[in-house]
C-alpha cells in the first residue's frame, strides 16, 4: 500500500453537513478510498474543489496535473481519454490517470472514447464487488468511438457547432425558469442533459418566464476564478 506521501487526492465534490459546515469529498486515486475534509481547512492551504494534491510532511502540496472544471458543487474532468470495458456485462471506463468510472450507456460498444468524468454521490459496486467512485459521460450525447468509428446519435432536441474561436456551442430546449433573486445572481432555466443554464449579460440573452419551451444557444463560460456554467448566447426565435 502506498504511503500517505505517495497518494494523490482529488477534491471531487462539495456538500454541507447538518451543522452547516461546508465539506469537500476527497478521493484517493491510488486506493479509491474516500474521506471528507472541511473546505475551510483546504482553503487555508490554498486548495479547493476541483484540485489534486498530496500531503507531504503534514502540508498540502497541489499537483494539478489534469485540467478540471467546477460546476456548482461538483468537479469535472473533461476531455479524458478512456477505454470502455465490461465485467459480467456491466460497462465501465478505464483511464491511465483516474480510477474506473461507470458508463450509463449499456449499449455502448467496447472501444476508446473521450469523456467527461466526475465523482458519484455514493460509490457503486461492480459485479465482482469492486467499488467505483466515478462516472463518465459525454455532454452532447454523441459518442465517437476512436476504435470503431461508430456514433450513437444525439437527441433531436440538441444541436451544436464551433464558433470562430473554435469553442463548442449547443442549442437546447429550456424549461423551469427561475428568476434572479436571493442567492441567485442571474435568472436561470433547466436543459435536459445539461442541467442549469444561466442567462447571459447582453439584453438579448436575458431569460424570462416566456422562455420556457424555447430553444437557446449555450456555451460553457467561466464565472469568477474557478466556476463554470452553461450560459445563454442567444435566445432563438420560435419557429412557426
Amino acid at each position: 500500500m502506498a504511503s500517505p506521501d505517495q497518494k494523490t487526492f482529488f477534491a471531487s465534490r462539495r456538500w454541507t453537513s447538518h451543522d452547516g459546515q461546508a465539506k469537500i469529498t476527497l478521493i484517493c486515486l491510488e486506493d479509491t478510498l474516500r474521506t471528507d475534509a472541511d473546505e475551510s481547512t483546504l482553503k487555508s492551504h490554498n486548495c479547493g474543489l476541483g484540485e489534486f494534491f498530496r500531503i507531504i510532511n503534514g502540508k498540502i502540496e497541489k499537483t494539478n496535473f489534469i485540467k478540471t472544471e467546477v460546476f456548482e458543487n461538483v468537479a469535472y474532468v473533461p476531455n479524458l481519454r478512456v477505454k470502455l470495458e465490461r465485467i459480467n456485462g456491466t460497462p465501465f471506463f478505464v483511464s491511465a490517470l483516474l480510477p474506473k468510472a461507470m458508463c450509463r450507456d449499456l449499449n455502448l460498444p467496447n472501444g476508446n472514447y473521450t469523456v467527461t468524468m466526475n465523482s458519484l454521490l455514493a460509490p457503486e459496486q461492480l459485479p465482482l464487488g469492486e467499488l467505483v467512485h466515478f462516472e463518465a459521460t459525454n455532454p452532447n450525447q454523441k459518442w465517437n468511438c476512436e476504435k470503431y468509428g461508430k456514433q450513437v446519435p444525439k437527441p433531436a432536441a440538441i444541436d451544436g457547432g464551433l464558433d470562430y474561436e473554435g469553442k463548442i456551442w449547443f442549442t437546447v430546449l429550456i424549461n423551469q425558469f427561475e428568476p434572479a433573486g436571493g442567492n441567485r445572481r442571474f435568472a436561470q432555466a433547466t436543459a435536459r442533459y445539461f442541467g442549469n443554464v444561466v442567462e447571459g449579460e447582453l439584453d438579448g440573452t436575458k431569460l424570462t418566464l416566456s422562455c420556457n419551451g424555447k430553444k437557446v444557444k449555450i456555451q460553457r463560460r467561466g464565472v469568477g476564478e474557478k466556476d463554470y456554467v452553461w450560459m445563454v448566447l442567444e435566445i432563438l426565435p420560435t419557429q412557426a
